[in-house]
C-alpha cells in the first residue's frame, strides 16, 4: 500500500478478537448476556476492520480474510465480512476471491473444479465473489475462464490470472497489464486521477530486484529455524532492505540449542 504507514490496527489475529470479547464479558460490558460468536465476536471482527479504516483515514479498506473457505477458524471472520456489505452498502463492498487452477502434469491439463466449489462453498455462506484472482502454473485458457464464469456467475471480464513468477514483484505489474486495477475502481465507482497507475518506479525497483550487484550474510539464531515461514516477517523486512543498497540477502538459519562456546566462531564465520 502505497504512502500509508501500517500500525497495530492492521494486523487482526484470531486470539486478539477472542481475548478482547473475554475482557469485555467479564467487566461486564455485555450486562450478563450469553456471549456467543454471532453478535459478539463478529461484531468485534467489524469494529477491527472500520478502526483500521478510520486510523489512517483511508478511502478504501483491504481486508484479507487468510485460510480457506470452509475452515472452521475462518468461519466468524466469512460471517463478518458478509455482514459489512448489508451495514456499508453493497455498493462500496467488492468481495476478490483468490483460487487454485491446479495443472495436473499426468493428464496436461488444468482442472477447474477447485475453484468451482470453492465458490460454491462461499456462496453458500452468502457471499457472492465479485472478482476472481486465479492461482495458476500456466496461463489459463479463455475457455476455461468461460467455464469458470458460467459456474461462478463472476463476469469473465472479472476473472484475472495470478501466474507463477520469479519475483513477487512482478504480480502487480502482471495485475495491472490485466486492468485489475481500473476494474477495481469501475466497481466501487471510484474515479481515477489518471488515465492508468504510473508503475515506473515500481518497475525499476522490480529490475534492480533481479540484478542485484552486491551480497551480504546474515545469521538468523532462533528456535523454528526449521519451519520456512517463522521468521518470514524478519527475513521479507532484511530481502527489502537489501534492495534499496543493491544487494542480495543471503541468511542462514542457526538452531538456537545447537549453538556451544566452541562452535558459535566457526557458525559465524561466514556471516557479514
Amino acid at each position: 500500500i502505497v504512502d500509508v504507514r501500517t500500525s497495530k490496527y492492521s494486523n487482526v489475529t484470531t486470539g486478539k478478537i477472542y481475548q478482547e470479547v473475554l475482557d469485555k464479558e467479564r467487566r461486564g460490558d455485555y450486562h450478563g448476556a450469553t456471549v456467543q460468536v454471532i453478535p459478539h465476536i463478529t461484531d468485534m471482527i467489524k469494529k477491527k476492520i472500520m478502526r483500521a479504516a478510520l486510523t489512517t483515514d483511508s478511502d478504501v479498506i483491504i481486508s484479507e480474510i487468510g485460510g480457506t473457505v470452509g475452515d472452521i477458524e475462518s468461519t466468524p471472520f466469512m460471517e463478518a465480512i458478509r455482514q459489512m456489505r448489508r451495514e456499508v452498502g453493497e455498493e462500496n463492498v467488492m468481495y476478490i476471491h483468490c483460487t487454485l487452477v491446479p495443472y495436473l502434469h499426468a493428464a496436461h491439463e488444468m482442472k477447474t473444479k477447485p475453484t468451482q466449489h470453492s465458490v460454491a462453498e462461499l456462496r453458500s455462506i452468502g457471499i457472492q465473489p465479485n472478482m476472481l484472482v486465479l492461482r495458476a502454473e500456466k496461463p489459463v485458457a479463455q475457455e476455461l475462464k468461460n467455464k469458470i464464469s458460467t459456474f461462478t456467475d463472476v463476469p469473465v471480464d472479472r476473472i484475472i490470472e495470478s501466474i507463477d513468477a520469479p519475483s513477487l514483484f512482478d504480480l502487480p505489474l502482471a495485475f495491472q497489464s490485466q486492468g485489475m486495477d481500473q476494474k477495481v475502481c469501475d466497481f466501487l465507482h471510484l474515479e481515477s486521477p489518471k488515465p492508468e497507475a504510473d508503475m515506473e518506479a515500481w518497475k525499476k525497483l522490480d529490475e534492480r530486484a533481479k540484478n542485484l550487484k552486491h551480497e551480504t550474510t546474515i545469521t538468523l539464531v532462533g528456535k523454528y529455524v526449521e519451519l520456512e515461514d517463522a521468521y518470514i516477517s524478519v527475513t521479507d523486512a532484511l530481502q527489502h532492505a537489501g534492495y534499496l543498497y543493491d544487494t542480495k540477502i543471503k541468511v542462514n538459519k542457526v538452531q538456537a540449542e545447537d549453538i556451544t562456546e566452541d562452535n558459535i566462531a566457526d557458525i559465524m564465520k561466514d556471516s557479514d
